[in-house]
């Protein structure tokens, strides 16, 4: 009975501790998605080649990366980008993120481009929703890009560590603390941390070099077996993705998804001279496996925008593989923002033609 209470008076305490500081200011609190505005950071790189040492971010009154909201939004070519680290892209200075880049490219040929990055590490679709709801309709963006599929990979639509983050539901006491108190929300995001880091999903440079090394063939066998664990997790997918175009058109923006590419798969990196199918990329599949997996969502999400007459950008099989535009196995490098920003842009040409025609800069 003692050590019972010691648990108790150590979770009181806890939860007293970081409600007065909390050292990991996740932006998921409860059913609440938390946008810190008028933020100011700065960092240093010691570990991870291809970007600035020094990382500058700042964060606008509206808590996105980007130029503040001007007064008369409705008058601009409002565009806002949503996904979770590929979009956020926490490790790159402000205006050399793709958004940023994008931004600057389609400033050259139209007039009165507003863009804002509302990327979230570690967000899922189940987040892009919420975020949608609760930050995004009541600005009306005129489009919303989506850069999605990496962080919903085995996700089930019933997870307790998504679903009771967003939804005002409770199963147990146990998952009524998790979720209405700081301390399991901490617990639940350093949760999904560690899932992440242990599928390399998280920023971390990835060393095409010593990976040459630790080449791993599997049989034809494992391989499908593995193919066909994702299976099940791809219909809440579809799901999920179908509502956010739903969100989008009920609020009048012009949805536009974006296939999450990938560093690993077929080839040969050109630097390095890694096989980019063998190199492992998680504890369980090699390059080839993992781009096959991450296949599976990117085609869902081509999918719903033949079946939903939604501009598709399949940035997926147009970013070209290897070491050259990336520093781990799905976030872009300096170069790869720069490039990623230029296919996003050509592919967004002939739906801004057409819908925005207004805003082109005469020649």
């Amino acid at each position: 009975m003692y050590g019972f209470y010691l648990i108790i008076a150590v979770l009181v305490l806890a939860e007293i501790v970081f409600r007065i500081y909390d050292p990991f200011r996740f932006s998921v609190k409860g059913n609440v998605i938390m946008l810190e505005s008028n933020l100011h950071q700065k960092s240093i790189n010691d570990s991870i080649p291809g970007i600035e040492r020094e990382i500058v971010i700042n964060r606008n009154e509206l808590g996105f990366r980007g130029e503040h909201k001007p007064v008369f939004l409705q008058d601009y070519l409002s565009i806002v980008a949503i996904g979770g680290s590929t979009t956020e892209c926490k490790y790159i200075s402000d205006n050399k993120t793709w958004v940023d880049v994008m931004a600057l490219r389609l400033s050259q040929n139209y007039n009165k481009v507003w863009v804002n990055n509302a990327g979230l590490s570690g967000h899922t679709t189940f987040g892009h929703q919420v975020l949608l709801i609760d930050h995004i309709v009541s600005i009306r963006p005129k489009v919303a890009l989506f850069l999605i599929g990496a962080n919903d990979m085995a996700l089930k639509d019933t997870s307790i560590w998504d679903k009771n983050s967003f939804i005002n539901h409770y199963s147990s006491i146990k998952n009524f603390l998790l979720k209405k108190t700081v301390t399991g929300n901490i617990v639940i995001n350093l949760w999904r941390a560690r899932k992440a880091a242990v599928n390399n999903l998280t920023d971390k440079f990835y060393d095409l070099k010593k990976a040459k090394g630790n080449e791993v063939k599997y049989d034809s066998v494992y391989e499908k077996s593995e193919l066909m664990k994702q299976e099940e997790f791809l219909p809440a997918f579809r799901k999920r993705v179908n509502q956010l175009v739903d969100t989008c058109e009920k609020y009048k923006i012009i949805p536009v998804l974006i296939t999450q590419p990938c560093m690993l798969g077929k080839g040969i990196d050109a630097v390095s001279g890694a096989d980019l199918a063998l190199v492992p990329a998680t504890k369980n599949a090699n390059g080839e496996l993992f781009n096959q997996m991450l296949e599976m969502y990117n085609d869902v999400t081509r999918s719903v925008g033949r079946n939903r007459n939604v501009v598709v950008i399949d940035l997926a099989e147009k970013l070209e593989k290897g070491g050259g535009y990336f520093y781990d196995i799905l976030h872009f490098n300096l170069e790869g923002n720069r490039r990623v920003a230029e296919i996003i842009t050509i592919s967004m040409d002939s739906l801004l033609k057409v819908q925005f025609k207004t805003y082109l800069k005469k020649p």
